[in-house]
């Protein structure tokens, strides 16, 4: 299942993929880094600031850009044969480039799930500190040959999580979800939308992989 799961998403080719404990992830390094990142960043902000609802600070903003725009030179580098990184290196990259990412849609997601009048609130800059230390350690843990199970179970868990939240913020600005009652005809659309996203964007993922 978990194989299945990450194959919509992933080219999972072999040579980009960590071994850990004598077998293959699911995901390429990188994947398994950017959907592990991701799942951290959002669970993290809901223990350390589970109202955050606001975008963060502008340096907050600024180092999580320049964390995703690293990623992307990384990946447009290897398109373009400069450089070639190590699989540690695109597993690093991409943990960071996944929290990153949390930090700017999970604020995004937040304000349309909370009614107006709710205190607002952004990630602080001790927590995003803590954050990035936490990603860091994370990353360690592909050095102990029993983590097989928690790198697989957070890199697919975390493509659920990264998929629904980034499009159920796209679906909840296109319907205009804030500040309205639970309404059936409403939700509908709303998962409607967010399963045709996912598709898309599957497909997509698919073409270029």
């Amino acid at each position: 299942m978990l194989e299945f799961i990450a194959s919509l998403v992933c080219h999972q080719v072999p040579e980009r993929t960590l071994t850990i404990g004598g077998g293959l992830l699911p995901l390429c390094a990188r994947c398994t880094g950017i959907y592990s990142g991701f799942l951290i960043g959002v669970v993290f902000q809901i223990i350390v600031d589970k109202k955050v609802n606001r975008l963060p600070s502008i340096w907050i903003t600024t180092v999580s850009i320049v964390l995703i725009l690293a990623l992307t030179s990384e990946v447009l580098g290897e398109k373009l044969r400069l450089w070639e990184l190590p699989n540690e290196g695109r597993l690093l990259t991409g943990l960071f480039c996944g929290s990153a990412l949390s930090v700017i849609s999970f604020p995004l997601l937040n304000y349309f799930l909370q009614k107006d009048g709710e205190n607002e609130a952004s990630i602080g800059s001790g927590s995003y500190v803590g954050l990035l230390v936490f990603v860091g350690l994370f990353f360690g843990l592909h050095y102990v040959s029993s983590s097989f199970f928690i790198l697989s179970s957070f890199s697919v868990v975390g493509i659920l999580v990264c998929y629904a939240a980034i499009n159920l913020t796209i679906a909840g600005m296109v319907v205009n979800w804030k500040m309205r009652e639970f309404n059936f005809r409403r939700t509908l659309v709303i998962t409607s939308l967010v399963l045709t996203m996912f598709i898309g964007e599957t497909v997509v993922l698919r073409m270029i992989g």
